[in-house]
């Protein structure tokens, strides 16, 4: 089940991509007069900044740890096989967490993912009649701003929005 979240399904978004569309679609908006009403912004996930931010203080604690046990053994092949084993036996509930934290971060960030997406399809909808209704009014002179909506619309489109 955990793993079915860790497969990305469809291109990565970033929140400049969708601000950066937001502020294209207002300006369209604005120069064909249509009234739309924006949808608002999704925020990032709150728990997925938290705990991306345990799992990179667990990971560095670990490979401290690992490095410290390592330093003081000296390489001695008889010994540190036997001390490496067992500090590993004792932090071993340390990595299960790390994976289970790994599982929720995946999750969250999927989630976020999928709003993200989901605000996308709203903002393409409103470009889309935008530029329709700039087509019909014969705005030449923003023709190169219509092309690019159009070809920015029909990038996204092509991921499933």
């Amino acid at each position: 089940m955990i793993m079915f979240y860790m497969v990305p399904r469809r291109m990565v978004l970033k929140k400049h991509e969708i601000q950066e569309f937001r502020g294209i679609a207002e300006g369209l908006v604005g120069e064909s007069g249509i009234d739309v009403d924006f949808p608002s912004e999704t925020p990032p996930a709150r728990g997925m900044k938290v705990v991306g931010w345990i799992l990179a203080l667990s990971m560095l604690g670990l490979l401290g740890i690992a490095v410290h046990v390592i330093r003081l053994l000296g390489f001695k092949a008889e010994e540190s096989l036997v001390v490496i084993g067992s500090w590993m036996l004792l932090f071993l509930p340390v990595l299960l967490l790390w994976t289970v934290g790994v599982g929720v971060w995946s999750y969250l960030f999927r989630r976020y993912q999928d709003k993200l997406w989901l605000e996308l399809g709203d903002l393409l909808d409103i470009a889309d009649e935008a530029t329709i209704a700039l087509h019909e009014q014969n705005r030449s002179d923003i023709t190169a701003e219509i092309k690019r909506v159009e070809r920015l619309v029909k990038k996204y489109r092509r991921y499933g929005v």
